[in-house]
This record gives structure tokens, C-alpha cells and sequence, in this order.
């Protein structure tokens, strides 16, 4: 099965193209960086149980 192509060859509009998603992939891997680190902050540093109130498999808390 051929595919048609939707738009001509264009150098210019692959070079934008290509900027344009490698500047969002580092943009999402330094969001997903800064995020894991807030995490350790908040685990680590912090220690209010954070994490354990955001959990999923919730456990009872202490004072009850």
C-alpha cells in the first residue's frame, strides 16, 4: 500500500521541524527531571509523607 505524501520535500521546513522537536524533548525531559527530583526533596528532605498521602495503596495513618 503506498501512502501519499501530504506535503512536498522541503529542507527548510525538516530543519524547523526537527529544532522544534528536539527542543520539546529536552523541554520534557528536564520537566520530568525537575519533577523526580521535587519528589526526592519532598521523600528525603522534607518528610512530612507526602508521597504516602498521594499513594495509591493508602495505608491507615499513624495518628488514627
Amino acid at each position: 500500500m503506498h501512502v501519499p505524501p501530504i506535503a512536498s520535500a522541503d529542507p527548510s521546513l525538516y530543519s524547523g521541524l526537527h529544532e522544534t522537536r528536539l527542543a520539546s524533548g529536552y523541554a520534557l525531559f528536564t520537566l520530568f527531571t525537575l519533577h523526580m527530583l521535587a519528589v526526592l526533596v519532598h521523600v528525603l528532605v522534607l518528610r512530612y509523607g507526602l508521597l504516602a498521602r498521594m499513594a495509591l495503596w493508602r495505608t491507615a495513618r499513624k495518628d488514627e
